[in-house]
């Protein structure tokens, strides 16, 4: 095959397999291989293009497993298999060596299939081809070879990982592509999963700090996709570990760990715990922060002062104090924490603290140390404080104050004396030590704007961490019983719906409200003296001239990342994003609105997450608060990306139009530009979306009519000037992607005489993706039938050829009981002759015409003389008069050619065809009878050729009603002329007949059919095919009859004569004796 041949064939598979890759089986053969191979010779040093390198690499991979499949179950595919090995070494050498990333990265696709072939599987299925297909013995494949082959393949995709000098974008297409081997080859786990993490160590020094991180997400990407996919369950909890190395974080598996655990722990268990067990269960140990093991549980001693008294408070560390202290501190009221404060000195407890409390080596108080305790004003009625807090957390009371009131029981203090100074507590002396000296706070400095920002994201990202926290725990019922009886329940993640909601609000808010300085509901418009709101006001002007557009782009991120879960975010967010533009807009005429600038942004990053069927863009699209035409631009580039989620964009495009009039003409326009796509799949499903308006939505159903009947009038044009590769020069500029398929070439036609053709007249493909909107709208609304007759009469012959070759499925959609095509067919204008009988026989195919149907045909075909072809649809439903008269206008039609033979013979079997509730028009006898009395306005060459035609169907004709026709014809008292063709017809196709034919002989000379000399002539060739049955019937012939037939038919000679002497028939003898007859046999 020549280089345009194979370029022809890999532009048909990238075609037909970009929306349905399996389509690739059918090219599984050495000739679509060595084109590949031929193409990826030529192009492969062509550095100014690489697209044709990248489709044949694309297209091997695809085919490659097909291949396989074939080789395995036929080993006499010697050459297919050569061939395939030759382009994987081609493959293989374009990975190593060449200098194009593309070109690399594409060769990645078809390494990773070969590993996956070359390789050994756990199961044995063809939709996942390896070696476990391979017969033993094999004669072209080699297991043991095929497979170190493999193992080589993926050292090499492995050294790329860690190679010097790689660039970071081959890195990356490794890494993705050594994800589905893991997946399905589980027995390169360790070797695969070793090298990931060896890329994210030691990744090639050319990287950038950028580059780097982007290697380390996509490596735990690849293991959140490994662990969630719970295919390598024995791998789970080391590829967390690692997840965790990376900086993940593990908590968003433990639910589903947790989850498993329990289903597990639910298999082993044959039965639950008996009730009395639970009370058994040891009480929750307490858990020390900075412990490593939680304090066991020990019976209190009798007297807790022991345990204190040796004990040295300075010992404790810091942090356990701190936590300690907070710890009790967030168990009081702030209102009772203020009235503590009350009860200190003006002075502050400086004093106090050094006089009264003893050092912390002393285990003894002194009995009196501070004068100033009984100057403490204590309110009348205080809160045993100190008391409470000693009773719920006996261990944390100073051990001194303890004590003291154990040992000195002989001290007393006065009634006004334990009113006025309640005993100081932990948390009294640990609030006081706050205040040991009297201090100021120094002033607050500025921070810088990025300072600013950088604790601002840090708080907005852990708002974001929190959708993994504030999930709740519900409990569902399990279908599995446990033995005890009782249903299991199972936890199941969440959310509240509350909870969400307050989530969802604070994003929302915050990032639209509280990062936006020209937001008119900030605190610097507020109006008010406080001084507290001053410096509020003057915190946020230091943030006026900051870029909050990374805490934006942050959101987009987080919600682009899981956008089928959080696109309520999104709403959420554009929409008081919103609401600040709208507020600002009237403020300042001057304002540009951003809400569409992150609309767009999401769509940008989130469109191609989605899954082909999730209709998470569609509800995004609805629910905007805003959109425009850049918006519907973004789905159209999508389709075209993306033809996997084509359906999912057309549906969305639907119900835009429908719902969202701001941009329902930009929406239907793509939609209807679709509609005459060259892609079949794509044009038939956007022809559905569009024909349910008509005619129900008016507004959009005018629109999409007054479009295809533009695109219907395009076929009077001169058709669309196409470039060297099939392709429309008006859609070069407007739709890259809608490649013309090429069409059919003759043999020894080159390229310029193919691309000649093409310029000459339209192709097919072209005529019916410019009619198919308008056939699909006819069916709908059948007044639109009179625009396809306008434009039929202005094409060429050969767009009505293609016309009425895809009519078939319109006409019979719409029926022969529309009153609107017989209106149609009986005003049809000059020159639709032959769209009408398509029509008609479209109609009554396979159905008896209606009489409302003949009427009207009948109608227009007298008033305008028509020719016999539109009466031919009709024949089933036409009457016998009508029959007999239409019926030498259907014989003249014939013109000695098979075609119209066929023709004919086909209006004979519908004639005379009945069915189980109408009666034929006619019996086979009485279509014979009709053709013999047809008359001289018929010539006698094509009424031959018709009754020819009838002993053609024999099934239809049978004997029965062949000699009733021919008894009826010889009985009557003019014979036709025809009765002579249709008796020697008879004798050469039923041999039964003969005796019955040579008997009608006897009748016609009685009738002197020597009188006629056209029946004479017939009688005579009819007597020769019946020889030597009728030489009883010649002789009884008169004598000049009997001469005539002896000189005619010589070989009746001899019969005649030995039937005359056995007979005793001198007459003959005597005349065959003066013929001289006899004498020359002597």
């Amino acid at each position: 095959m020549d280089l345009s041949g194979a370029l022809t064939q890999l532009s048909e598979f990238t075609q037909e397999t970009l929306a349905t890759p399996n389509n690739a089986q059918s090219y599984a053969t050495n000739q679509f291989l060595s084109s590949l191979v031929d193409l990826i010779n030529e192009y492969i040093t062509k550095f100014d293009d690489f697209k044709v390198v990248k489709d044949a690499f694309r297209a091997f991979a695809l085919v490659l497993p097909y291949v396989f499949n074939t080789v395995c179950q036929n080993e006499a595919e010697t050459r297919m298999w050569n061939t395939a090995l030759e382009l994987a070494q081609l493959i293989t050498n374009a990975l190593t060596t060449h200098r194009e990333a593309g070109i690399r990265i594409s060769a990645l696709k078809g390494i990773q299939t070969l590993i996956l072939l070359e390789s050994k599987s756990d199961r044995t299925s063809q939709r996942d081809p390896s070696l476990s297909l391979v017969r033993p013995q094999h004669r072209l494949l080699n297991v043991q070879q095929l497979e170190e082959n493999g193992q080589e393949l993926l050292s090499v995709m492995l050294a790329l990982l860690v190679k010097p000098d790689e660039k970071s974008t081959i890195v990356s297409a490794t890494l993705n592509c050594l994800v589905p081997i893991v997946r399905k080859r589980p027995q390169f786990y360790r070797q695969i999963m070793d090298g990931m993490l060896n890329a994210t160590r030691s990744p090639p020094a050319e990287m950038s700090a950028v580059q780097k991180r982007s290697v380390i997400k996509i490596v735990k990407i690849a293991l959140t996709t490994l662990i969630r996919s719970d295919q390598l369950p024995q791998y789970r909890q080391e590829m967390i570990d690692e997840f965790a190395s990376l900086g993940g974080n593990p908590a968003m598996f433990q639910s589903r760990q947790r989850e498993r655990e329990r289903a597990e722990e639910a298999r082993r268990s044959k039965r639950s715990l008996p009730p009395s067990a639970a009370d058994t269960v040891p009480e929750k140990r307490t858990k020390v922060a900075h412990g490593n093991a939680p304090i066991r549980n020990q019976p209190a001693p009798q007297n807790p002062m022991d345990a204190l008294r040796n004990f040295d408070v300075t010992n404790i560390p810091l942090a356990i104090v701190i936590e300690l202290c907070i710890t009790a501190l967030q168990q009081v009221s702030e209102q009772e924490i203020r009235q503590r404060f009350d009860m200190l000195p003006p002075e502050g407890i400086l004093g106090l603290s050094s006089a009264s409390l003893p050092s912390s080596s002393s285990t003894q108080p002194q009995p009196t140390g501070n004068p100033n305790i009984s100057q403490i004003q204590v309110p009348s009625h205080p809160q045993p404080f100190s008391t409470q807090q000693q009773q719920q957390q006996p261990a944390r009371s100073h051990p001194v104050a303890n004590i003291k009131n154990e040992e000195d029981t002989d001290v007393k203090l006065t009634t006004s004396t334990r009113s006025r100074v309640p005993l100081a507590s932990v948390q009294e002396r640990a609030t006081q030590s706050f205040k040991m000296k009297p201090y100021e706070l120094t002033a607050p400095t500025s921070i810088a704007h990025s300072e600013q920002l950088d604790l601002l994201k840090m708080s907005i990202q852990r708002i974001f961490d929190a959708e993994y926290q504030l999930q709740m725990k519900t409990f569902e019922e399990n279908d599995g019983r446990n033995e005890v009886g009782g249903a299991q329940r199972r936890p199941v993640t969440s959310w509240s719906q509350s909870t969400r909601t307050t989530w969802l609000l604070l994003i929302a808010k915050l990032v639209a409200r509280g990062v936006n300085n020209k937001y008119p509901g900030r605190p610097a418009e507020e109006n008010g003296s406080d001084t507290r709101g001053m410096d509020m006001d003057a915190k946020y002007e230091t943030m006026e001239n900051a870029n909050t557009d990374d805490i934006k782009h942050m959101l987009v991120d987080f919600i682009v990342a899981d956008l089928p879960s959080r696109y309520e975010i999104a709403l959420g967010w554009l929409m008081e994003e919103f609401l600040c533009d709208t507020e600002l807009a009237r403020r300042d005429r001057s304002y540009q609105p951003q809400c569409f600038k992150w609309l767009l942004m999401v769509l940008n990053k989130g469109i191609s997450t989605l899954e082909p069927k999730d209709k998470t863009l569609t509800k995004l699209l609805l629910d905007a608060p805003v959109i425009h035409q850049e918006a519907v631009e973004i789905v159209r580039k999508h389709m075209k990306e993306e033809p996997s989620r084509f359906v999912s964009c057309v549906s969305t495009l639907r119900e835009l139009v429908t719902n969202r009039p701001p941009v329902r003409d930009a929406c239907l326009n793509v939609l209807l530009d679709y509609c005459i796509n060259p892609d079949i799949k794509m044009r038939s499903t956007s022809i559905v979306a569009v024909k349910k308006w008509v005619p129900d939505h008016p507004d959009i159903a005018s629109k999409v009519e007054a479009y295809a009947i533009q695109a219907l009038n395009m076929l009077t044009k001169n058709p669309p000037k196409k470039d060297k590769a099939g392709k429309e020069e008006s859609e070069q500029k407007q739709e890259p992607m809608e490649i013309e398929p090429a069409e059919e070439r003759k043999d020894g036609e080159g390229a310029e005489s193919a691309d000649d053709s093409d310029s000459n007249g339209w192709t097919e493909q072209d005529v019916v993706r410019h009619a198919e909107l308008f056939f699909a709208l006819c069916v709908k609304k059948n007044d639109l039938l009179d625009e396809l007759f306008s434009v039929y009469i202005q094409t060429t012959d050969q767009v009505q050829r293609f016309i009425r070759q895809h009519i078939y499925q319109l006409i019979k959609s719409i029926g022969m009981h529309s009153p609107k095509l017989l209106e149609t067919l009986r005003t049809f204008p000059p020159g639709a002759e032959t769209l009408v009988i398509r029509i008609l026989v479209a109609l009554c195919d396979t159905v008896r015409p209606t009489p409302e149907l003949v009427s009207a045909v009948k109608q227009v075909y007298q008033e305008r003389n028509l020719d016999a072809k539109f009466l031919i649809p009709l024949v089933s439903g036409l009457s016998k008069e009508d029959l007999r008269q239409s019926l030498p206008r259907i014989v003249e039609l014939l013109n000695n050619t098979d075609s119209q033979r066929k023709v004919v013979k086909k209006v004979f079997s519908r004639i005379v065809s009945s069915s189980a509730t109408v009666a034929a028009p006619m019996n086979p006898t009485e279509l014979l009878l009709a053709l013999h009395e047809m008359g001289e306005g018929v010539p006698l060459p094509k009424a031959v050729e018709a009754i020819s035609i009838c002993f053609t169907m024999p099934d239809t004709f049978e004997v029965k009603f062949i000699s009733n026709a021919l008894r009826h014809l010889v009985d009557q008292p003019k014979i036709p002329i025809l009765l002579m063709v249709t008796m020697i017809r008879t004798v050469s196709v039923y041999k039964s007949m003969v005796q019955f034919v040579i008997h009608l002989l006897e009748k016609l000379i009685k009738k002197k059919v020597w009188t006629y000399p056209k029946l004479w002539d017939g009688f005579v060739k009819c007597t020769d095919r019946t020889l030597p049955d009728s030489v009883k019937m010649v002789a009884s012939l008169p004598k000049p009859q009997l001469k005539d037939i002896l000189e005619r038919i010589p070989s009746i000679q001899a019969p005649l004569r030995e039937y005359a002497e056995q007979n005793q028939q001198v007459q003959v003898l005597v005349l065959m004796n003066d013929m001289g007859l006899i004498e020359k046999e002597q």
